[in-house]
């Protein structure tokens, strides 16, 4: 996508993608010249979690996602527990992705010259586990998380790719439930992405 396909995809000014590349929120896959050429799943993804306000601090995002995941965390008691509850049973989808940070990692992509074994998978990639499909064929792509890119991509025979059927978020590996059901908000299809965002409010509300 150029800067103008992804202005148009997520209903906003080409200045505030622009603005968005600056501050790292949406990442550019590579550049011709002087004009950026993105990803289109990680426009999307952005997409879902643009919001206003200040995002939460790691601590907080690490007990939101204890809460929705467990119903409790280590990380916050007493009256910050209960404003941090209160938030989460009233947050829409892209706010709650939004304060959380989204992918909460660097994003990349790429083509597979080999099939690549012994990796983490994420986001759509792991959500069967939670959320039942019906099989509609296999999958195009597949996610997964490591812990750093540039050895990822040393040890594995893979080539950066905007079109590729491999999309890796770099961070510590998190398997908690609700870090798979944002990660596939933000980046399964429509039916994936609106099934997580159901099951997150769902559990938002139990709280």
């Amino acid at each position: 996508m150029t800067v103008s396909d992804a202005a148009h995809e997520a209903g906003v000014t080409t200045h505030q993608v622009r603005a968005a590349l600056r501050d790292g929120t949406l990442q550019a896959q590579h550049a011709f010249g002087r004009e950026p050429v993105l990803d289109d799943i990680a426009v999307i993804a952005w997409k879902r979690s643009r919001s206003r306000g200040r995002r939460w601090s790691q601590r907080a995002s690490q007990a939101a996602l204890d809460l929705l995941s467990t119903g409790t965390t280590m990380h916050f008691t007493g009256s910050e527990l209960s404003r941090l509850r209160r938030v989460l049973r009233t947050a829409t989808p892209h706010h709650l992705a939004y304060l959380a940070g989204g992918l909460g990692g660097t994003w990349a992509r790429y083509r597979g010259l080999e099939t690549v074994t012994g990796l983490v998978p994420i986001g759509p990639s792991a959500v069967s586990d939670i959320i039942r499909f019906d099989t509609v064929g296999p999958r195009e792509m597949s996610f997964v998380e490591v812990d750093d890119l540039n050895e990822f991509e040393t040890r594995a025979l893979v080539a950066p790719d905007g079109e590729g059927d491999l999309g890796v978020v770099e961070r510590r590996p998190d398997r908690r439930v609700a870090r798979v059901l944002l990660d596939t908000y933000l980046l399964g299809d429509s039916r994936e992405s609106t099934a997580a965002a159901q099951a997150l409010m769902e559990r938002a509300r139990d709280l």
